[in-house]
């Protein structure tokens, strides 16, 4: 009789708790009238679909990336504090170990909402080093309303949805939670089965995750927004509206304000390079040498993504970002084995009818990289330069 009633209250507090949720969550309005959503660098916004589609205008373009979007943010030269939002619009979508699945899926999921049928993909090359992506690190980043709305996509092919619903499905299979529900997904949105209970299973899974999406999101919205309060607003754009970006000008600047900061053996920031790289430099002499850069899973998933732009007319810029070839010489990926990665990256582009824009000659750049992968100034401010013109480019579709 006890345990009836211990299991009678917790599930009472179970149901309270979830309809506190999604009362809390679901009737509000998740859209940003300040335009700094677009910009925010936060895991919850990259995971509630709902919350980026609010904030997508009819000339907002989406950029896909990942740890290289939170460095740099106060930088006159990061790309939100370069141009006023007239000049670009654009929405910035990745965290730490956001890859090229979690963007498809992403992707597959937004293209229905999009005006600007242009995307840019950043990709980092130590996306492919070794064999795959590791479990943990895909189920991070896992959002369950992408995966449904990649499901519920009525453009996208089943064919496609079926190989980014097994791929999806083996990534988390150190996750039954989440493989539980994506089955759950695939049976009511991909199968279709009319099975009441799997049915009324999905749609569960569906409902309750959206609302912890939402609420997490909003939760995370008020903490930053406590955090920021008293700070100084934005700074003014460094390109003034309606000016055409003087590049060279700009990087130049931008080298003159790192090369004051960068005085050790691999040229990067000296910040990062006393915190992290100065007591793991000897040490590190060879470290990579047996890490494979050619036969990586993560070369499949970089083709889902490239057949989702392909099918949803979606055109798209892909540019593979440079490492610190000081570095990578010294820890065994050295020049001839960084080719055949961007050899490999170009073909698989070039079969899907894309071309790389690839900035590997700026590995040895001074002011480039604040440390072995993330850009600096003068990283942002090339970086700036290819979207910005992709972005003012006549689109293809």
């Amino acid at each position: 009789m006890k345990r009836l009633a211990a299991f009678c209250l917790a599930l009472v507090l179970f149901l309270g708790i979830s309809t506190g949720i999604r009362s809390f969550a679901d009737g509000r309005n998740l859209r940003d009238p300040k335009g700094d959503f677009q910009y925010w660098y936060n895991p919850y916004k990259d995971r509630c679909v709902q919350a980026l589609t609010d904030n997508l205008g009819k000339k907002t373009m989406l950029v896909f990336g990942s740890s290289e979007l939170g460095h740099q943010k106060k930088s006159r030269f990061y790309i939100k504090n370069m141009f006023h939002r007239s000049d670009l619009d654009v929405m910035n979508i990745g965290q730490p170990y956001s890859q090229d699945l979690n963007h498809a899926t992403m992707l597959a999921a937004l293209a229905p909402s999009m005006h600007t049928r242009k995307a840019v993909l950043l990709l980092s090359p130590n996306w492919f080093f070794g064999e795959d992506v590791k479990p943990d690190l895909f189920s991070i980043r896992f959002s369950d309303s992408a995966y449904v709305g990649m499901l519920q996509n009525p453009t996208l092919s089943r064919g496609l949805k079926k190989a980014i619903s097994k791929r999806t499905r083996y990534l988390l299979r150190d996750d039954r939670a989440k493989q539980k529900r994506v089955e759950a997904y695939d049976a009511r949105y991909l199968r279709h089965t009319r099975n009441p209970l799997k049915r009324a299973e999905a749609g569960y899974y569906r409902s309750h995750t959206r609302s912890q999406e939402r609420a997490a999101l909003i939760m995370a919205e008020k903490v930053d927004n406590m955090k920021t309060q008293n700070r100084p607003k934005n700074p003014r754009p460094m390109v003034p509206k309606g000016q055409a970006p003087d590049w060279e000008h700009l990087q130049q600047i931008a080298l003159e304000r790192t090369l004051i900061h960068s005085n050790n053996p691999l040229q990067i920031s000296d910040r990062m390079w006393k915190k992290k790289f100065a007591r793991i430099y000897r040490r590190s002499k060879g470290l990579h040498l047996n890490t494979p850069v050619t036969i990586s899973r993560e070369y499949e998933d970089f083709d889902l993504f490239l057949r989702v732009c392909e099918e949803e007319g979606i055109d798209v810029q892909v540019i593979l970002q440079p490492v610190s070839g000081f570095w990578y010489d010294h820890t065994g990926i050295d020049a001839a084995r960084r080719n055949e990665y961007r050899k490999k990256i170009s073909e698989v582009a070039m079969k899907n009818g894309v071309k790389v824009t690839d900035l590997s000659k700026y590995s040895y750049t001074p002011g480039m990289l604040t440390d072995a992968v993330h850009p600096w100034k003068k990283g942002w401010v090339i970086l700036d330069e290819k979207i910005y013109n992709f972005y003012k480019a006549p689109a293809l579709y």
